[in-house]
């Protein structure tokens, strides 16, 4: 019996003829997955992004100039605006006077005051939206009782919790001692 005596194939590593071939190979996959982390990456990036991009950011401030600008009217305001980026959706506000809780601006002014004169009261309800640049009145006073007020506003604390389009979830503080003005919550 003869052998044939033909091309003989060297010994084949992973199956590849050449080790130009397995060089080849491990680049690509090399490659592969540098592409893979890099669009790994882009996307965390663009997810941190789109959240910042509908960013709401509430501010308590209070003011007893009355909107004509005359300074003898006696005037006082609470108000919510929100100065953020995108809209804020009112998921709490809690209220206190001297350290008493009240949940709703009625009831602070009541206890204020005890008896209740001329006030406007814009309710904030949990689901409220708040948008981009709009201003809420929250408690307006346009008597004398207004003097009262800006007196006893020192006394006064809020709490307004609120989140973003995409569940993020902060609580803005009005005149509570020791603890930050905006603070980012849990999920």
């Amino acid at each position: 019996m003869e052998k044939k005596k033909g091309n003989r194939r060297s010994p084949s590593l992973f199956g590849f003829e050449s080790r130009s071939e397995v060089w080849l190979a491990m680049m690509a996959t090399i490659i592969s997955f540098c592409a893979l982390f890099t669009s790994v990456y882009q996307t965390i990036i663009q997810r941190k992004q789109q959240y910042a991009s509908v960013w709401p950011y509430i501010m308590i401030a209070t003011t007893n100039t009355h909107p004509s600008g005359e300074a003898q009217k006696p005037y006082f305001r609470f108000e919510v605006s929100n100065k953020g980026i995108g809209p804020a959706i009112i998921t709490g506000v809690d209220y206190a006077y001297k350290g008493k809780i009240v949940h709703s601006e009625g009831d602070l002014v009541r206890l204020i005051f005890k008896e209740t004169g001329y006030y406007v009261v814009s309710n904030l309800w949990d689901g409220r939206v708040i948008s981009p640049n709009e201003m809420v009145n929250n408690i307006v006073f346009e008597n004398e009782d207004s003097r009262k007020l800006d007196s006893l506003s020192q006394f006064v604390g809020i709490r307004l919790r609120y989140k973003s389009v995409y569940g993020e979830q902060w609580e803005t503080r009005y005149n509570i001692p020791n603890e930050p003005m905006v603070e980012m919550l849990e999920e």
